[in-house]
């Protein structure tokens, strides 16, 4: 079994204030979906560490 799990805008939508839209070979069509759960939460980021002395001295 394949499976994915990711975070995309909604199929009918062209903009979602919590996913940016990008370009790209990066569209999903809607017949490629076989299973969706829709909600309302932020995109997920990672968490960012500390800038360590030499990235602070690098910029």
């Amino acid at each position: 079994m394949d499976t994915a799990l990711i975070q995309v805008p909604s199929p009918d939508q062209h903009v979602n204030p919590s996913m940016p839209r990008t370009h790209g070979d990066s569209f999903i069509n809607i017949r490629d979906i076989d299973s969706a759960y829709m909600n309302d939460r932020p995109s997920i980021s990672p968490e960012t560490a500390p800038e360590s002395d030499v990235e602070r001295r690098i910029g």
